[in-house]
């Protein structure tokens, strides 16, 4: 019998801004069912129990969403320590004279995230582009795992500075993890194609006046979005993916070949110039082209998707708990 899972949504009603966006950010509003809405509670959130593989179907009713154009004060998150650092760069401050916001991470992603790692038991906490730029912590000793979510990789470039980076690479060089999801696969990689336009290192000055650009370079290779044959940007929906290599990652999930419906909405695909170092997890139906890769980085492992299997609660549980298999060294005793 498949373990039943409680979902907490939260639905949200704010503005939608269009103001300033670069072509990568995501925008529009949380769609709920009729369903849905009739068994919202007096809280604003719906509190739903489904099956894993009725999750798949859910994700169909899910629009992201826009923050409003609220001035959040640019401050670090407390950094205790957890199995899990996912970033997010909420407290961004929005544009002063458009009121546009400026942040990249897509909220509603990560709740999801945390609802999964939640259900797995496993420890989770923020941590913002000023965690990553100025604290003399060693991220080595307080996580096992990074993991950049969907949003807008443009900001993330824009807000983490050139030390900030260097924080990253080092801790994935050590022993650590980094789980990137669409827009936190973009910015792992080194070259970035979108809609025909080629970004590489150097292509815009961040917050703090340096040059830069897709830098962090986990991933030598290049990633490409979006895939208007599968959703027309900026539309979403479901898309197929085949897994048709044997991978420790996901043995205990299902035997190859199979095949599985994840949310999409405007991710990557991924070219490796015949890197042996990097292994296909799984493509697109649409294309044959890679849309998730895991490879060892360092003493490191890194594992990249284009589409969202956060959304796609089912999957994303497989390639977490299978992330220590013999792909992140050294975080065994978190998922096991």
């Amino acid at each position: 019998m498949k373990k039943p899972i409680s979902l907490l949504w939260r639905c949200r009603n704010k503005r939608s801004n269009t103001g300033n966006r670069h072509p990568r950010e995501s925008g529009g509003y949380n769609v709920l069912s009729t369903e849905a809405r009739k068994t919202s509670n007096a809280w604003g959130f719906y509190d739903m129990t489904l099956s894993r593989k009725k999750c798949l179907l859910f994700t169909v009713s899910i629009v992201m969403s826009c923050l409003s154009p609220i001035a959040w004060e640019a401050t670090s998150f407390a950094l205790n320590g957890a199995d899990v650092a996912i970033y997010n760069d909420s407290c961004a401050p929005v544009d002063p004279v458009t009121g546009a916001k400026r942040s990249g991470t897509w909220q509603d992603g990560i709740a999801s995230i945390k609802c999964m790692l939640n259900w797995m038991g496993l420890s989770h906490e923020e941590i913002s582009y000023r965690d990553l730029n100025d604290s003399n912590e060693d991220f080595s000793r307080l996580y096992k795992v990074l993991l950049f979510p969907g949003g807008f990789a443009y900001w993330y470039n824009y807000w983490i500075s050139l030390s900030g980076k260097d924080r990253i690479r080092n801790f994935v060089n050590d022993g650590g993890g980094y789980f990137g999801i669409c827009a936190g696969s973009f910015f792992a990689s080194d070259t970035v194609v979108w809609e025909g336009v080629s970004y590489g290192d150097r292509y815009l000055h961040n917050a703090y006046g340096e040059l830069t650009g897709y830098n962090l370079d986990l991933f030598s290779g290049t990633a490409t979005g979006p895939i208007n044959g599968i959703a027309p940007w900026p539309t979403y929906g479901i898309t197929t993916i085949n897994f048709e290599k044997e991978s420790e990652i996901l043995s205990d999930y299902k035997v190859t070949p199979f095949s599985e419906g994840i949310f999409y909405y405007g991710g990557p695909y991924f070219t490796s110039s015949q890197d042996k170092n990097v292994k296909d997890l799984g493509v697109y139906d649409y294309n044959g082209e890679p849309a998730l890769v895991a490879f060892t980085y360092g003493s490191g492992r890194v594992v990249l998707t284009g589409p969202h299997p956060e959304i796609a609660f089912q999957l994303l549980q497989t390639l977490v708990f299978a992330f220590p298999a013999p792909i992140i060294t050294g975080i065994c005793t978190v998922f096991c």
